[in-house]
């Protein structure tokens, strides 16, 4: 539930910004898993930068239990 709602969050915030349809910095996509899971790996934080704040949230939401 957690992840859904911070998903939710990102989205909302990122379509505010003009750059939206730019690709996540390593920063941001850091700042995205750690504050969605429990401790991302590098290679997860890399694989997440090269997304735009869209692709990486539907990406979290597909990989989200149900």
């Amino acid at each position: 539930m957690m992840r859904f709602v911070a998903a939710l969050l990102l989205l909302a915030s990122g379509a505010a910004f003009a750059g939206s349809e730019a690709s996540l910095t390593y920063e941001e996509a850091r700042h995205l898993l750690n504050r969605t899971g429990f401790g991302a790996s590098d290679a997860d934080i890399r694989a997440y930068a090269r997304l735009t704040r869209i692709e990486a949230v539907d990406k979290l939401l597909a990989e989200t239990k149900r």
